[in-house]
């Protein structure tokens, strides 16, 4: 019980702490220009531009920095859509042998974590759940070309924190 208060007190003081620059839920924006949205959830982890001339910028949540955020911008740079990028659903629709890592980018924004074993590339998205404890991951197996070899889910017994950003910095 004393654990549980002391963890519950630590988040509270986390969002405090973090809440200057964040909103409750960013879906409340649309609509909004660009210099809103960044001083509401600061700057985007990664930014790309669509073939259809969207700019698609990628945040991650700052109350609690573990919860991808993917917002779709129009040609006036006002928010057109933001929706969660790693939910169960969207990595379910992946599909091992069709898809690219860039479609992955694209789709997921930067990966929390990378690995290389044996040539081929292993990219790890996390799903989190209401307290910011990663409860299962995404394994994405490319090989050296790129393309998405298979995926699969693997769940978390003890599910753990994470206060590090994406791989921001990734090659791809």
């Amino acid at each position: 019980m004393r654990a549980a208060l002391l963890f519950m007190k630590s988040v509270c003081l986390c969002a405090c702490l973090a809440g200057c620059a964040s909103v409750t839920d960013p879906r409340a924006l649309q609509g909004q220009p660009y210099e809103q949205i960044r001083a509401s959830m600061g700057r985007p982890d990664l930014e790309l531009r669509l073939g259809d001339g969207r700019l698609r910028r990628f945040y991650t949540d700052p109350t609690s920095l573990v919860r991808t955020w993917r917002a779709d911008f129009d040609h006036r740079d006002h928010l057109l859509d933001i929706t969660p990028a790693t939910t169960s659903a969207e990595f379910a629709e992946t599909l091992s042998g069709q898809w690219q890592r860039s479609e992955l980018i694209e789709r997921f924004g930067p990966p929390y974590k990378t690995e290389n074993a044996e040539g081929d590339r292993t990219w790890i998205y996390y799903l989190f759940n209401e307290f910011g404890m990663r409860k299962a991951y995404w394994v994405f197996l490319c090989d050296e070309k790129g393309k998405v070899l298979r995926s699969e889910s693997r769940r978390i017994e003890q599910p753990a924190n994470i206060h590090s950003r994406p791989d921001v910095g990734t090659s791809r």
